[in-house]
């Protein structure tokens, strides 16, 4: 055995049909010592059960691609965790960093692993800045030019979460994924550990992002491509979708504490940063939510926005299902589609020159969020396109062969591997779970050419199958709950709904290229 960095020689015997490999980092001696003789073949057959293990959700679909693609994601989910005690990276290969944000979380939601995302908010909750005198209002910093908030700015003050990165807001994605497993869950140890910090991470945000109190919230580099995107102050879609999501989830937490009060307060939030969207940004002209308001002067609203200022609003339950449709219309007409010779498609994320990192930069964590704002729409084919066009790029044409890849960050980034998980359990199949209200949503979105799907997950199995003009549904969840289902009809008419062999009520709603019952 050879190569530029290990050599070695092993004498085969008569007999011998195993042969193991010890390789370490430290003198011969310290292994000897630490390790029996037959640790080697104890060790190698340990790493083969956990690896067995690792593949928690399995996929069986019309396109044994993707099928693939689920079983070699759960890999860098499992990878980009440390266990003791759970923290995410940033990264698989490169930017292999401990790291709050950005979307480093919900993959592993996705695959069950709940208790380390419990895990990950108790080490960051307990570094949150429980108070701050001193630290009370904005001071933008004049050695970076005024564009970022210095040392001694509210931004860095109560509510802030102290060892995040430096300069970003990293932590409204933190909470906004943490809360989605808590809805998954109902855990109340990390209902215990999630609401006061979260009740601290809404005023942080109230104070940094919203000091004149219209109900839009600025957006201050709190997503990967806003490395290079400045709003200026102005009031933007990201920040009030997240703060939004996070208010919903904090009346939910009150009301089951019985605090009536805290209920009202974070309801009545919700609300107005649902009317200052639909007032300020929508732009019905355009069939699109804006990407800012000015802060200032004529606060004019700037048209031309990206795909987070569409997806956004739907994953967080803010827009209609007629503004999510023509929301996600607009990323067709108006921002630049790629369509690939080996099938699928990408989307730019915007329009904006000169492509500066990372704005120009068609990350496959972003095109896969804009593929579940489809699947979530109930845009099932449109949705395909998108998840398939990066799944291919990424997984199979990459540089890495089942890597989830992308240039300007590596091999397997988080933020990418993460968004795949969670398109194809919660977008592809539908599952969407609101646990802490005792119920399950399952709104499946294949596409229409197919005939049967399967997922099978620690927390749900879901079958389906067209046999004729019946289509069957076979849902089995970890956790009791009611469920709520929407099915897409592609024919002239339904005529039965039978549920465990007996009829039940139903009815039939419009929807986008197929009737829902």
């Amino acid at each position: 055995v050879c190569s530029s960095d290990l050599c070695g020689i092993v004498d085969l015997h008569a007999g011998e049909d195993e042969v193991y490999f010890a390789i370490a980092a430290t003198p011969v001696e310290a292994v000897a010592k630490r390790a029996p003789a037959d640790t080697p073949a104890k060790v190698f057959q340990d790493a083969v059960a956990y690896l067995e293990s690792i593949e928690r959700v399995e996929v069986d679909t019309p396109d044994p691609r993707l099928d693939a693609a689920v079983a070699a994601v759960c890999h860098p989910i499992d990878a980009s965790c440390d266990k003791d005690p759970s923290l995410f990276r940033h990264g698989c290969m490169a930017f292999h960093i401990h790291f709050l944000g950005w979307r480093v979380i919900c993959g592993s939601t996705a695959l069950g692993w709940h208790d380390r995302v419990k895990g990950n908010a108790a080490f960051y909750t307990a570094a949150q800045i429980k108070d701050d005198k001193a630290r009370t209002q904005p001071q933008a910093d004049p050695a970076v030019r005024y564009c970022h908030e210095g040392p001694q700015s509210r931004f860095y003050g109560r509510g802030r979460i102290a060892n995040s990165p430096a300069m970003y807001d990293t932590q409204s994605q933190f909470f906004d994924q943490t809360i989605r497993d808590w809805r998954w869950t109902a855990d109340p140890e990390l209902e215990r550990i999630l609401r006061p910090a979260l009740e601290l991470q809404l005023e942080w945000a109230k104070a940094c992002f919203d000091p004149d109190d219209d109900g839009l919230y600025e957006s201050y580099i709190n997503t990967l491509p806003t490395d290079s995107v400045w709003y200026n102050g102005g009031g933007g879609v990201e920040e009030s979708a997240y703060a939004y999501y996070g208010h919903c989830a904090a009346m939910d937490m009150a009301r089951r504490a019985g605090d009536a009060d805290g209920a009202a307060r974070h309801q009545a939030q919700a609300e107005k940063i649902q009317r200052a969207l639909t007032s300020l940004l929508w732009l019905k002209d355009r069939g699109h939510f804006g990407l800012y308001r000015e802060q200032g002067g004529h606060q004019r609203v700037h048209p031309d926005a990206w795909t987070y200022s569409q997806f956004l609003p739907i994953d967080a339950g803010l827009a209609t299902p007629d503004q999510a449709l023509q929301a996600l219309y607009y990323t067709e007409w108006a921002l630049e589609r790629v369509h690939l010779p080996f099938g699928g498609e990408l989307c730019q994320p915007s329009n904006w020159v000169p492509s500066k990192w990372s704005v120009r930069d068609m990350f496959n964590g972003d095109i896969w969020h804009l593929a579940l704002g489809c699947f979530q729409t109930g845009l099932a084919d449109e949705g395909w396109e998108l998840l398939l066009g990066a799944m291919l790029e990424t997984a199979y044409a990459g540089a890495v062969p089942g890597g989830f890849s992308q240039i300007g960050a590596g091999t397997d980034f988080s933020d990418c591997h993460n968004m795949f998980a969670r398109t194809v359990v919660e977008g592809l199949f539908g599952f969407d779970p609101d646990y802490p209200n005792g119920n399950v949503r399952m709104r499946p979105a294949f596409p229409s050419s197919w005939t049967n799907a399967s997922i099978r997950t620690p927390d749900y199995n879901f079958k389906y199958r067209r046999e004729g003009d019946v289509d069957n549904y076979h849902l089995t969840l970890a956790r009791k709950a009611a469920v709520d289902f929407r099915l897409p009809v592609r024919a002239e008419k339904a005529l039965r709904v039978a549920l465990n062999g007996q009829e039940i009520p139903w009815q039939v709603e419009a929807g986008f290229g197929c009737a829902w019952v």
